[in-house]
């Protein structure tokens, strides 16, 4: 492959403008192959962490530091609530867009998160996490 550089520098009401032109030339067949394919993007990868068994009133860090984007084009993580074991107000995860959040449970059963991680091209991947919250001993 080869690579050309011209540089033209020209002046206009006392500013100077600088037009640099740089042209890659490949040795194979279809000299315009690399320039013109597309780059296609990977969906990010979410993990919601392993499920866990706590005890009524302990905080739950809910832990999406495992996600990973192939491409790493950096990503951003949306929590939120799929299942509650009431009817109501579901638990406060604070702040619902990082990779870790809390709660501290005030009913026994059964949560369930959802964590969706979103790349820059919009590209999402979801994982769940079960919660399970028993009596105090």
């Amino acid at each position: 492959m080869n690579s050309y550089l011209k540089q033209n520098i020209f002046l206009k009401q006392n500013i100077y403008f600088v037009i640099t032109l740089l042209l890659i030339v490949s040795c194979s067949k279809d000299p315009f192959r690399d320039l013109t394919s597309p780059v296609s993007n990977q969906s990010p990868v979410a993990d919601a962490g392993e499920n866990q068994t706590i005890t009524l009133g302990a905080p739950v860090t809910l832990d999406g530091s495992n996600s990973f984007d192939p491409d790493v084009n950096g990503f951003q993580f949306h929590w939120y609530v799929s299942e509650e074991p009431f009817e109501g107000i579901p638990p406060e995860i604070f702040p619902a867009t990082t990779e870790k959040v809390n709660f501290t449970p005030q009913k026994i059963g059964t949560y369930k998160f959802i964590l969706t991680v979103t790349d820059i091209e919009f590209a999402a991947d979801s994982d769940t996490v079960e919660i399970i919250i028993v009596p105090a001993p």
